[in-house]
């Protein structure tokens, strides 16, 4: 069962969402519960003693809600909770919400588009429980990209392979459509992954879970940019 928890301050919205969600995952391993945050202090010691009590494993927080913000709001869940380290979205109309980004592993602009969430979530299901991994190993490789320490060639490689992912989310690439996309040989693509699972510290993982990874990390970064793309 995935359990999935959107916390907001507007009464619509959240209505909107639990009427959505309840339809798509009728008799489904996807809970959605929705908790509205209200003027009163109350409503949010409430929301927080019940998700540090369900622990589901998505957590979708707006930023401005009242008397507290998003980011301190999923603080003080993980503070108070032992062991507990859901996956965080922030949602927010404020365009500098990239500071922080360090606290959520998402940050989606409003307004959001129910789809989105719902790709999130079927992103969950189809992680089967190695989303840490995966969130991991995209941090791993946006630092490495941060500090240069992937070379030019390396870059422009990836940077092909996640650009023809995200174009064509539910396709798979074979070795022969990379090749075509880095104009590189058969021994060179394979010199490619071998140098950056070896940065990433990921010498023994196979040539096709590599690939599965990078798809992931494409669907991630689609995500939480895609929304700064659009403008």
């Amino acid at each position: 069962m995935v359990q999935v928890v959107f916390v907001d301050d507007n009464k619509s919205y959240v209505e909107g969402i639990q009427e959505y969600f309840s339809e798509i995952y009728r008799d489904t391993k996807v809970q959605i519960k929705t908790y509205l945050i209200t003027h009163s202090p109350g409503s949010i010691e409430s929301a927080q003693e019940k998700i540090i009590e369900e622990k589901p494993q998505v957590i979708f927080v707006d930023l401005g809600l009242p008397h507290i913000d998003g980011c301190n709001f999923i603080e003080r869940i993980i503070e108070k909770a032992q062991k507990y380290n859901p996956i965080t979205i922030l949602t927010s109309a404020m365009p500098n919400v990239h500071i922080h980004k360090g606290i959520a592993h998402y940050v989606l602009m409003k307004p959001n588009d129910y789809e989105i969430f719902k790709e999130i979530i079927e992103l969950m299901l189809d992680f089967s429980g190695d989303i840490e991994n995966v969130l991991s190993i995209e941090e791993k490789l946006e630092r490495l990209e941060k500090e240069n320490k992937i070379s030019y060639h390396e870059k422009k490689a990836l940077t092909q392979i996640l650009t023809q992912y995200r174009q064509a989310k539910n396709d798979e690439l074979n070795y022969d459509e990379i090749k075509e996309i880095t104009h590189k040989s058969y021994g060179a693509i394979l010199q490619l992954f071998y140098r950056l699972k070896k940065k990433l510290g990921l010498e023994k993982m196979k040539n096709r879970e590599f690939l599965w990874i990078l798809k992931k990390i494409t669907f991630i970064r689609s995500v939480s940019e895609g929304e700064e793309d659009d403008k």
